[in-house]
């Protein structure tokens, strides 16, 4: 377009110039026309088109400048695009090793002059703890733990760092601890570029001074920015990972558990029960999905305990008690419970566990030896009354046989006889008590159980 109006122009110019110099005035024309000479027209024309000649080198360069800076640009938009890519498909934290493998090959693409690119990620700021990815001269990512409390500082100062020649100005390192870092990469580091990112520090190295140029510096910034969510994307997985690597240890934990565990919604309606309550109560998961643990009342449990549970539990406080309730073959036997609400992050209440111990065996044991405890003083105190009997149990035997002896009457004499009788068992019996430490039971009346005295065992 520029050449078109250009070379118009000129025609328009040097072809009024011709004009001019075929012309000629009448007579009557005044003659106040001058014709230019041809060697200033010549002149003209040069200079003409020489301009002609720049404008057009100029919008030529321009055009290639803007293409070089539009090509860089795009560039630079698909390098950003291609680690925007690694971060979004990253599946576990240990993917943060291929971002980082992505970041050093783009940035090698767009001929940034480095040698090598860590990533440190800050675990603990108190104490100096980083993870760090490092990609150096074998161009793969090499991840290790360190403690860089330089690494902590410079990252909560927040703001980037250039040091362009190390070896005229190191920044305030130590020069052993610099040699070190040198001794460890294996070449000299003259420039060093550190870029903070939301979890610590991105930072490149070069073996040339002045190796990053403002250009460099603004893209890598850039890049931290896009670091920064791939280790918020790295965190949120580990989290990710770790809740459900709990979830999962938690899950064994109550499937293999020798309590029954029983999980309910709000409304009480049973949507878990692990193995053990199946052996337990001989329900299977099946059978109770949905239902109420009511299925296992046995009807022992009052009312009105059943409100106070609710009351706590529905507040948020852990209720812990016993049930006798009923299996499904309708054997009654005894749990212990602690029941509590399990809440969202919100603080409601979504669910409510119950984990509950089987104690039949041990309260039947409990009985036993209430039982037992009870007989044994019952024993001791008939150990104690047997004594007190015994005395007068011996005179009154003593004179039945005096009467025996006198008395002629047959009918008095049997009566007697079967008064002295009566008399010897007794006295048995008296001796038995009074000798028993170890005694047997037997049913009575009512279910009720007694010491059986007349077969007792006596000490050893």
């Amino acid at each position: 377009m520029v050449f078109f109006i250009l070379f118009q122009l000129l025609g328009l110019w040097y072809g009024s110039g011709i004009a001019a110099t075929d012309y000629v005035p009448r007579l009557d024309e005044p003659s106040h026309i001058e014709v230019l000479p041809p060697v200033w027209r010549q002149l003209w024309f040069i200079t003409v088109m020489a301009l002609a000649g720049c404008l057009a080198v100029g919008a030529v360069i321009g055009l290639l400048l803007r293409q070089n800076f539009l090509r860089k640009i795009s560039r630079e938009q698909q390098a950003l695009q291609k680690i925007s890519d690694a971060i979004q498909s990253m599946l576990t934290h240990s993917a943060l090793n291929d971002v980082v493998q992505v970041v050093h090959d783009q940035l090698m693409a767009l001929e940034i002059n480095f040698h090598t690119l860590t990533i440190h990620h800050v675990l603990d700021a108190e104490t100096g703890a980083c993870l760090s990815y490092e990609v150096g001269t074998c161009k793969k990512v090499v991840q290790y733990e360190s403690i860089n409390l330089r690494v902590v500082a410079m990252w909560q100062h927040g703001k980037v760092r250039y040091r362009p020649d190390m070896y005229l100005d190191a920044g305030g390192l130590d020069p052993q601890k610099f040699k070190n870092i040198e001794d460890r990469m294996g070449w000299p580091i003259r420039a060093i570029l550190d870029v903070p990112h939301a979890r610590g520090l991105l930072a490149l190295h070069s073996e040339t001074s002045h190796g990053f140029s403002d250009k460099d510096i603004t893209f890598v910034g850039r890049v931290a920015e896009y670091i920064s969510l791939g280790v918020s994307r790295a965190e949120d997985i580990m989290k990710m990972e770790d809740a459900l690597d709990s979830a999962r240890k938690l899950a064994n934990a109550v499937e293999r558990s020798p309590a029954s565990v029983v999980i309910t919604n709000v409304n009480g309606n049973i949507e878990y029960v692990n193995p053990q309550f199946e052996e337990v109560t001989g329900y299977t998961m099946d059978e109770v999905l949905g239902k109420n643990p009511r299925v296992l009342k046995s009807g022992e449990f009052p009312p009105e305990a059943y409100q106070q549970l609710w009351k706590t539990i529905t507040v948020g406080d852990v209720w812990r008690g016993e049930f006798h309730n009923k299996k499904k073959n309708g054997k009654l036997y005894w749990e212990a419970a602690s029941i509590s609400g399990v809440k969202n992050d919100a603080g409601a209440i979504t669910h409510y566990i119950a984990v509950k111990e089987d104690i039949t065996e041990k309260k039947e044991m409990e009985k036993a030896l209430l039982e037992s405890e009870r007989n044994q003083v019952l024993v001791t105190t008939a150990g104690a009354a047997a004594h007190e009997i015994n005395q007068p149990l011996t005179v009154i035997l003593g004179l039945t046989q005096l009467l025996i002896s006198t008395i002629q009457d047959p009918k008095v004499r049997e009566d007697l006889e079967y008064i002295e009788r009566a008399g010897q068992t007794i006295k048995q019996i008296v001796v038995k008590m009074s000798q028993t430490e170890r005694y047997e039971t037997k049913d009575y009346v009512g279910g009720a159980k007694i010491v059986n005295f007349a077969n007792h065992k006596e000490s050893d």
